[in-house]
């Protein structure tokens, strides 16, 4: 086991581009990792960002949840913390005349991008982690709810919200599961159940890793979640709504798909956590990484990396109504359908992720061989357009800006996709599929966006950094200026990228 940091030549290796590594490496990697639970090592930071790998906004875009990945094996464990972003547009300071903490809440201009400050505050205290060059950084202690942070295994990959809003699905390769996570409110932001206090991580009621005959796959790497309805006889022959959430995780090493459960809601009862892997289904796609739902019809879609053959693979799961069947406990989980993108390929592989419109009409998937952006019409399952995007991008998301609101026939969709080794995000007007590109941090990875701000948050893996850009055109940067003073304007991310190594 390892019980302290790897050298700094190891690290710089292992940080350049993640998805270079081989599958011989990784699962090294994960072997250690999975004994973490037993190493005495140093325990991670509550409050620092580490390899973040995935970020969602949450409980009405008053959080940023971030996960930590605990990549180069530095510590024990990585991390899943909560970040306010209320801190973003105010402050906490003492009006001494009053005698009295007052807050300060900074007028944020979403056609530009740019937070002004009032006089009471400061440049360089609104940046808390300093001033370095053209940016304004923001010390993550500041934000961060340290008493919220959970432990996780290492080589957590993703990070997926229920649809509901109250829970956090957490995949981790290092340990083989899926970390649930509760969501509250208050004080109670986090939680994963009884666990010691010096650990920190979360009890078995809250790992999704087996049902006792059946394992979760290595490599559980891209998770996702979606509400299924149905109808169910009780026992006194009362027919009752039933709401089932379910989640789905693929994985790299074996091109496997996951189903397990994550809560049940029947008729106005309280809604309850299930946690429980239900099925495993092999050879769905070769190197299955990016996962998609579809809310509109139910259907589940994969892309892979090493596919010789490539295409989408369409999933569906059901269940036999007529027989009071229910989706946790015979669900039928299987392969429905495909989209071939075979023609839209130079040659083999190279699928990455894939993400869905709002409407549920439309997909698109990165692929690395040549570099685009797909198209896809979900009704009639084709390729329908395509574009070039950058070598080596990490994932692919969608924003609908609405434009005025009372007019939903001027909605326009984007997709953002991040370039890893460029450090860029091509934001595509997906009508014309023609990309606006701006500058992001190292390592771009995963993307979310905050509707009442219109901001969209990128988690920089390479240098443990978030980097903020409009959501909606013209895609600024965003940026923090002193009342009255624009010349003085600075781009705002959180996080360090100065930090020396073994930060």
């Amino acid at each position: 086991m390892l019980s302290g940091g790897v050298s700094s030549s190891i690290r710089h290796l292992m940080k350049p581009f993640k998805f270079k590594l081989s599958l011989s490496i990784i699962a090294a990697a994960a072997s250690i990792a999975g004994c973490l639970g037993d190493t005495a090592g140093i325990d991670p930071p509550s409050d620092e960002l580490v390899y973040p790998v995935a970020v969602a906004a949450i409980a009405n875009d008053s959080h940023l949840l971030i996960v930590n990945s605990n990549f180069d094996l530095q510590y024990n464990a990585g991390t899943l913390v909560a970040y306010q972003l209320s801190h973003l547009d105010s402050s906490q300071v003492f009006d001494t005349d009053a005698q009295v903490q007052k807050t300060l809440h900074f007028e944020y201009d979403d056609s530009t991008g740019t937070f002004t400050l009032p006089e009471e505050v400061a440049l360089d205290t609104y940046c808390s982690g300093g001033i370095s060059g053209n940016y304004c950084n923001l010390d993550p202690k500041d934000g961060l709810r340290v008493s919220e942070t959970i432990r996780l295994g290492a080589y957590a990959s993703d990070l997926n919200i229920t649809p509901a809003g109250d829970r956090a699905l957490i995949p981790v390769r290092g340990e083989r599961s899926v970390i649930a996570v509760d969501i509250g409110s208050g004080a109670n932001l986090l939680d994963c159940g009884e666990h010691n206090s010096n650990d920190l991580r979360c009890d078995d009621d809250h790992v999704i890793a087996s049902n006792g005959s059946v394992s979760m796959p290595l490599e559980p790497y891209d998770v996702e979640t979606m509400d299924f309805e149905g109808e169910y006889m009780t026992a006194d022959g009362q027919t009752v709504s039933v709401v089932e959430t379910l989640g789905f995780a693929t994985h790299r090493a074996g091109g496997e798909v996951s189903l397990f459960s994550v809560a049940r809601q029947t008729g106005d009862a309280e809604r309850v956590f299930d946690n429980r892997l239900i099925k495993v289904i092999g050879g769905v796609v070769e190197g299955a990484s990016g996962l998609a739902v579809n809310p509109r019809n139910n259907e589940i879609y994969v892309v892979g990396q090493r596919d010789a053959s490539p295409h989408v693979a369409v999933l569906n799961v059901k269940t036999d109504a007529d027989r009071n069947g229910s989706y946790l406990t015979d669900p039928w989980f299987s392969q429905a359908n495909t989209i071939s993108i075979t023609g839209a390929l130079l040659d083999g592989t190279g699928g990455r992720e894939i993400a869905v419109s709002p409407d549920g009409k439309t997909a698109f998937a990165i692929t690395q061989s040549p570099p685009s952006l797909l198209k896809m019409d979900l009704e009639n399952y084709e390729v329908v357009d395509m574009t070039t995007i950058c070598r080596e991008s990490s994932t692919v998301d969608t924003f609908v800006d609405e434009q005025d609101p009372a007019d939903p026939y001027d909605d326009k969709l984007y997709a953002f996709v991040l370039c890893f080794l460029t450090g860029q995000v091509y934001v595509v007007d997906t009508e014309f599929m023609i990309p606006a590109i701006r500058k992001t941090g190292e390592g771009p990875q995963d993307i979310t966006f905050d509707n009442q701000r219109k901001i969209a948050y990128i988690a920089n893996f390479s240098d443990s950094t978030i980097t903020m850009i409009q959501a909606e055109a013209p895609f600024n940067l965003i940026r923090v200026q002193p009342e009255g003073k624009p010349d003085e304007s600075l781009i705002v991310r959180i996080g360090d990228p100065n930090l020396p190594e073994g930060h």
